[in-house]
């Protein structure tokens, strides 16, 4: 008590300084900020001292005080420390700075009832997206979904996550109706529809579509982009513990065997690009695009590697009519030498052997399905070979 009394006899004395010392002293953290502010020209101490001592009265000095000088962010951050909301809110409201305002309470104990004053104020806006985004902070998602599917493509994600958020019947089949066209008259990319079978959990319907994506995607030569949703898709799976079908992982790794063939050949590894030509060669129906490439680069590789049976083999099959007729001159005269070269008797080296990694049985190194145990065995990314323990 005694520092306070010659703390305010010091700061009617004009020795500000001397007050600051002795209000600190006695405690009087109040007087101390106002001091700061008012006489000392020292707001950076000022609020140094509020922000450890989280004290509300001092907060709504330095609120009220940044205020004045028209520093709106700071007001807006004391008075929500000292959770004068109204306040913040008002400022936020007059001087557009809505985005520092709704930061700020995200941790606040009434932040759901507060979401939803922003998001109204966003939806007067017209500014869709920023209201469906406080509307699903506050678990109004009917709102949400509106707001979002009047914003067409641009916001469909944010649609999506607001399904799966809500689990409701009736939002979900608002949304498929958008996404299946029966809305504006325009379906949506089937990316859409996989997301939001994979937000609800519908996993089997999820890998179908996957599985279309990814064949539309082949279909137009776009193999990079085949296999990064395949992949994505696999490791969305295996996070969500749920069982990969056999059918999309064998077809990512048909498209990755087919990315690192070029790989493999840049490294002089003839047998091994030529192995893993002779695996997508096998499902060549699957590329579509590039049927005839594949085919002659498996004769070509193949035979540079000695494996001239498949050479020979892969060669009688480009050589048919439907084929032929996309061959240059010059690769019609080489794959013809090479089907001339044909012996009789013509053997090639077998393939080396590796034990399955389940069952020990000895399977050909490139070979990914193990004829003793069954199972679809797992794969290098660098080789392609199977992988052994």
């Amino acid at each position: 008590k005694l520092h306070i009394v010659y703390a305010k006899a010091k700061e009617a004395e004009g020795q500000f300084a001397e007050a600051v010392k002795f209000y600190t002293s006695g405690g009087d953290m109040n007087s101390v900020v106002r001091i700061l502010l008012y006489k000392l020209n020292n707001p950076a101490q000022a609020i140094e001292i509020v922000k450890n001592s989280q004290s509300a009265e001092s907060a709504v000095q330095i609120a009220q005080y940044c205020q004045e000088k028209a520093n709106f962010k700071l007001a807006i951050e004391f008075y929500v420390m000292a959770e004068k909301f109204d306040q913040a809110f008002e400022i936020a409201l007059v001087h557009e700075e809505m985005s520092v305002y709704s930061e700020l309470i995200k941790n606040s104990s009434h932040s759901k009832n507060l979401y939803q004053v922003i998001a109204e104020y966003y939806e007067g806006k017209g500014d869709f997206i920023n209201a469906g985004d406080f509307f699903v902070k506050c678990a109004i998602y009917e709102r949400a979904l509106k707001l979002y599917l009047q914003c067409g493509e641009k916001a469909v994600e944010k649609a999506i996550d607001t399904v799966g958020f809500a689990k409701d019947e009736t939002l979900t089949h608002q949304l498929v109706d958008f996404l299946m066209g029966d809305v504006d008259g325009i379906i949506k990319e089937p990316k859409h529809i996989f997301r939001l079978y994979m937000v609800l959990g519908n996993y089997a319907e999820a890998t179908k579509t996957a599985l279309l994506i990814a064949k539309q995607e082949q279909e137009n030569g776009n193999y990079s982009v085949a296999h990064s949703f395949l992949l994505q898709t696999h490791k969305d799976l295996i996070s969500r513990n749920v069982y990969v079908s056999t059918e999309l992982r064998k077809t990512l790794m048909l498209v990755h065997s087919y990315l690192i063939i070029k790989e493999l050949a840049a490294f002089d590894d003839t047998s091994l690009s030529a192995r893993m030509l002779i695996r997508v060669a096998k499902n060549v129906s699957k590329f579509p695009a590039h049927i005839v490439p594949i085919l002659t680069s498996t004769v070509i590789q193949c035979y540079k590697a000695n494996l001239k049976i498949s050479a020979y083999e892969y060669a009688s099959v480009v050589v048919r009519p439907e084929y032929k007729q996309k061959l240059s001159a010059q690769m019609k005269k080489t794959i013809t030498d090479i089907l001339r070269k044909k012996k009789p008797n013509e053997t090639q080296s077998d393939e080396l052997l590796a034990p399955c990694p389940y069952c020990k049985f000895k399977v050909p190194e490139s070979e990914l399905d193990c004829p003793s145990c069954k199972n679809m065995l797992p794969f290098c990314i660098a080789s392609g070979n199977h992988m052994i323990i």
